[in-house]
């Protein structure tokens, strides 16, 4: 598993408007995102499940971009596909 730091400071303020402006058609990309976390919890805890895992982080991923919270180097490492997330997989 690799677990990569951007170096880019995130802007919770910005991160946090979007969503307001958003307003209701925000709750089913947050509901979708407390769902995957506790996939992720999940996922974690039992052992070789990196392909799993590769695929909660590309569809919290999605589900970020939605709501206008979206890294671009995250993007990058995941190359959209959870076989670049999931080197042993």
């Amino acid at each position: 598993m690799v677990v990569a730091d951007t170096g880019v400071h995130g802007n919770t303020r910005e991160a946090v408007e979007n969503v307001r402006e958003m307003g209701d058609k925000a709750q089913p990309m947050l509901k979708k995102l407390g769902e995957l976390t506790e996939k992720m919890e999940i996922a974690i805890r039992e052992k070789n499940h990196w392909k799993k895992i590769g695929e909660i982080m590309n569809q919290a991923n999605l589900e970020l971009k939605k709501i206008k919270f979206d890294d671009r180097k995250i993007g990058y490492f995941s190359g959209g596909s959870f076989k670049k997330w999931c080197f042993r997989c």
